[in-house]
């Protein structure tokens, strides 16, 4: 079922006021939430993560599929200045993740993992 178009009910009128319309892009919809996806993934893969340096997962999550995926969505042009503001924080959100992890998975579980290093 269709939504009612008010702004031309409203045009339409007799006596009808001045009316613009801002109607939102069904592609940023969809890039927004393709954003918020590849948000939410990165956060369930951390947990996973988790889960399989404690030994409750047999395998590492696929950071490297995500990435690929990512990576490809991010050549799409986005002329919405917030969305590429959303997928560039996205985007660091990632390589944080990934570093952190790739940092855990360095060191053998059970050993001291390091707080912080420092470097000449």
């Amino acid at each position: 079922m269709q939504n009612p178009d008010i702004l031309a009910a409203v045009a339409a009128l007799d006596n009808a006021p001045f009316t613009v319309g801002f109607a939102a892009e069904t592609e940023n919809l969809e890039i927004r939430n393709k954003i918020l996806g590849f948000e939410k993934r990165i956060e369930e893969m951390h947990l996973e993560f988790g889960r399989f340096r404690h030994g409750d997962r047999e395998t590492m999550p696929d950071w490297q599929g995500l990435e690929r995926e990512i990576f490809v969505f991010s050549r799409r042009k986005i002329f919405d200045l917030e969305l590429s503001k959303n997928l560039d924080r996205v985007m660091f959100k990632f390589q944080n993740r990934k570093k952190i992890n790739k940092e855990f998975h360095s060191h053998e579980p059970g050993s001291a993992m390091p707080i912080f290093s420092l470097k000449a």
